[in-house]
């Protein structure tokens, strides 16, 4: 079965993925699912299982009353429902799937993966192991867990054997999934069941220089954490902002620096952030035939981790570094001023070792704007 593009469902017009993730991924879900398996109880098995999950995502009534003792006012009560009775449609399609009709457009969501785990959890007390018994691990560490939903990490913390030994780490001002329910780490931790857990923060920026670090925390604004105070190991040089009318000029005004770069510097990495897959497309094409060597265009992750150039979207390059990062099309449409943005900008400026570079087709974003502004000042 493929997973489905939301956005992109003429059908899922007035209901947004963050919606549907809310619905799925928050711990109201888990509430849900936990009441479900208490008034229907029995062992685990493939039906039983499949049963829990279609019924906490079409049962409209469950749905409302524990967003309505438990949320903070993530959905109104008319936004369940309609996300339900899409829900409750997509599961007729997948009952069709699993009595045979393989062309009844079934698919799955990544949170539904969650959601059946969990479900055969609660009957089973744990995920089966491949050669029988019960799955478990010594040690799980989870990383950029502020994108993760207390959900998907308690599904994780059954699997822990006696030691319940857990490493969680993440950056808040990185937080770009807004549909996890991440929204402080005490507050996570509280999902979680965790009590006297220890918060321990790093000061020390080892990846970017100076001029990059200080243009990416001017990045989030009043997003920044103004108690933490980071230091750096290094300079390099200034974080530049480049104009162009359109996209032919800017394209052809990359290619000419791109390949001198190339010659000069054959060892080094370079990415190409944009807010988008079409502008990704765009720029590639645009590129590409323009004969800019080493040039890959990344699709599903597939980086290649050495020398060249790599083009992508913003949102794609978490935790990964570049020798130099050039974050394309930063105007006003792409990333209006709201935290979103500003975290996706901090992302993509951050993942820069030695050398950023912004680019805007018009305007540029005010949070650009006066992120150089700051950086010049």
């Amino acid at each position: 079965m493929q997973r489905p593009d939301f956005w992109a469902n003429p059908e899922h017009a007035r209901i947004t993925g963050q919606e549907l993730s809310t619905l799925r991924g928050q711990v109201e879900s888990y509430l849900a699912l936990e009441r479900q398996v208490a008034r229907t109880p029995g062992p685990a098995s493939r039906p039983r299982v499949i049963d829990d999950w279609a019924s906490v995502l079409t049962d409209t009534r469950l749905l409302l009353e524990v967003f309505a003792e438990h949320a903070r006012g993530d959905l109104r009560p008319a936004q369940i429902e309609e996300a339900s009775a899409w829900c409750r449609r997509r599961i007729e399609e997948m009952s069709a799937w699993l009595a045979g009709d393989r062309d009844s457009g079934a698919e799955l969501d990544p949170e539904d993966d969650t959601l059946l785990l969990r479900a055969w959890q609660l009957r089973d007390g744990a995920l089966p192991a491949p050669g029988g018994g019960a799955l478990r691990y010594r040690h799980i560490a989870v990383d950029e867990v502020q994108d993760f939903s207390p959900l998907e990490v308690r599904l994780l913390m059954q699997q822990l054997d006696e030691r319940r030994s857990l490493t969680l780490a993440g950056d808040t001002q990185q937080h770009v999934n807004a549909g996890s329910g991440f929204t402080s780490w005490s507050e996570f931790f509280g999902h979680l069941g965790l009590t006297g857990a220890e918060v321990e923060t790093l000061h020390v920026s080892y990846r970017s220089s100076e001029e990059i670090t200080r243009f990416a925390l001017s990045l989030l604004g009043d997003l920044r954490e103004r108690d933490v105070k980071v230091r750096t190991t290094r300079s390099g040089p200034p974080v530049e902002l480049f104009f162009f009318t359109e996209h032919g000029a800017g394209i052809a005004a990359l290619a000419e620096a791109l390949t001198a770069l190339a010659s000069a510097e054959p060892l080094a990495s370079v990415a190409l952030l944009t807010p988008s897959s079409d502008l990704s497309d765009l720029y590639w094409k645009g590129l590409s035939q323009c004969e800019v060597p080493r040039l890959h265009r990344v699709q599903r992750q597939d980086f290649r981790f050495a020398p060249g150039i790599e083009i992508t979207e913003v949102d794609q390059v978490k935790g990964l570094e570049f020798d130099y990062v050039i974050l394309l099309d930063a105007n006003a449409l792409h990333y209006p001023d709201d935290a979103r943005s500003r975290r996706l900008l901090h992302v993509g400026a951050t993942r820069a070792v030695h050398q950023l570079w912004v680019t805007s087709v018009g305007p540029p974003s005010p949070i650009v704007a006066e992120a150089i502004a700051a950086h010049r000042a």
